[in-house]
């Protein structure tokens, strides 16, 4: 059950967009990462590095 597995109790928002948000320039974020699908090359996850 959700409240065994610790899963919400609802659907999360996925959104399509980020609101407010600029485009930044290429490489200008060096410790971000975009994880994407090869087939379509829609982005499914992300990630940072917190230390070198």
């Amino acid at each position: 059950s959700p409240i065994q597995c610790g899963c919400a109790f609802y659907q999360p928002v996925i959104r399509t967009r980020i609101v407010g948000g600029i485009e930044s320039i290429p490489h200008s974020w060096p410790w971000i990462v975009s994880i994407r699908l090869a087939s379509t090359n829609s982005p499914f996850c992300g990630g940072s590095l917190i230390t070198d």
